[in-house]
């Protein structure tokens, strides 16, 4: 074998080719061969694996592996750079466009349904007629803009009640792609629940519940269709979709700004230039819009809010 493998040298040699760099390029070609054999769903997961810091959570990492074209494409490009394909991406725009009639990626979007904010101050009055966890649940989601999902696990220890200005800080764990804590300015109704539900109870303690919070169901199969009812609404409404009538509100008889709106419905900055630049919450013009908010809800007949800057 080793005569075999020196005749083999020598020959190389002959034709003018290095021993060394030719076995190199046999390696690395056979390495190649073997990764173009590689399955999609192989190189997503090592992808996923590769970029696992880029995701907050194990629900967001579960959903862009379930998610559409852009992100096989994604994918695609991944496996080129690390020499497991070659050769035009299928899943490029530019690529599939000629083929085939390409919608919006956020075409089709089904929105939540959501009550009409002209009908908010009636549903309000009979929801604070209920009692009980989920009735005070339901209210402070709607007062806050909070999602069900950062408000139902809240703990006692999440609110400082006794500050100048009371607020309640969300942990950035379950503010989805915020990226950071929320602070929430509690203003009117929504403090007065939380001092209610909060007093004499150790910091530790779950606000909507005792050992774990209440189930999320609680609100969609016990508080919103008998609310529904009350008030003569027969379209389906959901509870995120009570984030979509206060901003429905701010834009349509308000004049906060855009950005103060989507700070308060906790919505991250999509531009990253925009994101280094602005470092703060708009706390105070949160406040303000929260107030404003809250009056709404009383049934309070408010001309049209304009937010007066110092």
């Amino acid at each position: 074998m080793a005569r075999e493998l020196r005749d083999d040298c020598h020959g190389k040699l002959a034709r003018g080719l290095d021993p060394i760099e030719a076995r190199n390029s046999a390696a690395l070609a056979a390495r190649a061969e073997r990764a173009k054999q590689m399955t999609f769903r192989q190189c997503a997961e090592d992808y996923l694996a590769v970029n696992a810091s880029k995701w907050r959570n194990a629900k967001h990492r579960k959903q862009w592996g379930a998610s559409v074209r852009g992100r096989i494409e994604t994918v695609l490009d991944f496996a080129r750079a690390v020499g497991r394909r070659d050769g035009d991406n299928p899943a490029d725009k530019v690529v599939i466009g000629h083929l085939l009639p390409l919608r919006s990626e956020k075409a089709g979007v089904r929105h939540q349904p959501a009550l009409p904010f002209a009908r908010l101050p009636a549903f309000m009055t009979e929801l604070r007629k209920m009692q009980g966890l989920p009735a005070r649940l339901l209210e402070l989601i709607i007062l806050t803009g909070m999602r069900l999902d950062a408000v139902r696990p809240a703990r006692c220890a999440e609110f400082d009640l006794g500050a100048a200005v009371p607020v309640w800080v969300t942990p950035q764990s379950r503010m989805k792609n915020l990226g950071r804590d929320q602070r929430v300015p509690l203003v009117g109704r929504a403090l007065a629940i939380a001092r209610e539900l909060t007093a004499g109870r150790a910091p530790e303690a779950a606000v909507f519940g005792n050992s774990k919070p209440i189930s999320p169901n609680a609100i969609r199969k016990s508080v919103l269709p008998k609310l529904l009812k009350a008030i003569s609404h027969e379209a389906p409404v959901v509870t995120h979709g009570f984030r979509s009538c206060l901003k429905d509100w701010c834009h349509e008889t308000t004049s906060f700004p855009r950005e103060v709106v989507e700070q308060a419905l906790g919505h991250r900055i999509k531009s990253t230039v925009e994101r280094s630049y602005r470092r703060g919450d708009l706390f105070e013009r949160r406040r303000a819009l929260m107030a404003a908010w809250d009056r709404y809800c009383n049934g309070e007949q408010i001309a049209e809010v304009i937010e007066l800057r110092a």
